[in-house]
């Protein structure tokens, strides 16, 4: 009798120690779970702290961004001006000791555009094929290769001496065509005040390159 109540005991003991143990590792695991609620908790805080500046600093970013796009727009307009100026106000430097068998044209000086051909290809870097060959065929193209140099008359004429202060903003822009607007502020003689003028530019992409399809010339 003795023997059977002392294994009645042992059993009821080691059902106890089973139950406590499962307890323990139930509790162990609500805690390991509650560590990640802490966890996401404070990842959480840290990125609320945190977005007051990353804010600032991706409007910084965007800042820059933009002021850097509008910086390559306007080089890209005024690279495109003097080129084209080269035929609508004052042609390269000549070499005034090569002369065409007439005398009324010289040789360009500039290595870069020793030839017809070089100088089209500068053309075709920032104009539409129609623009080029309206350019290079009209009367105030001043070029012409001979002996296979490219030779120039010299005449041309000086910037317009009222243009003063020069704004561009750009109106609208996709992944294949940008549009700007110019407004070009004339200083007038006599105190008679300032005008001002709007040329609107067009620039497309054509093919892998972005080529002006709208080119007004205002120097």
């Amino acid at each position: 009798m003795q023997s059977k109540l002392l294994a009645l005991l042992l059993v009821i003991m080691l059902i106890l120690s089973l139950g406590t143990i499962a307890m323990a590792e139930v509790a162990a695991d609500d805690d390991e779970s509650m560590d990640w609620v802490y966890d996401d908790e404070d990842e959480q805080d840290a990125e609320s702290e945190m977005t007051d500046e990353d804010l600032a600093a991706e409007d910084d970013q965007d800042t820059a961004l933009s002021d850097d796009i509008e910086d390559a727009d306007e080089a890209d307009l005024n690279g495109a001006l003097e080129v084209y100026s080269w035929f609508g106000l004052q042609p390269l430097d000549v070499d005034e000791s090569i002369a065409d068998s007439s005398g009324t044209m010289w040789r360009v000086l500039d290595d870069r555009f020793n030839t017809a051909d070089q100088m089209l290809g500068e053309l075709h870097y920032y104009f539409s094929d129609e623009i080029v060959d309206g350019l290079w065929n009209s009367s105030i193209n001043p070029y012409k290769e001979i002996d296979g140099y490219l030779y120039t008359n010299g005449e041309g004429r000086s910037i317009d001496e009222r243009i003063g202060e020069v704004e561009m903003v750009v109106t609208s822009r996709s992944d294949t065509k940008i549009e700007m607007d110019v407004t070009v502020y004339y200083s007038e003689p006599d105190d008679e005040g300032v005008t001002e003028e709007s040329f609107h530019y067009v620039r497309e992409l054509e093919g892998d390159t972005w080529h002006y399809t709208e080119f007004p010339f205002f120097w």
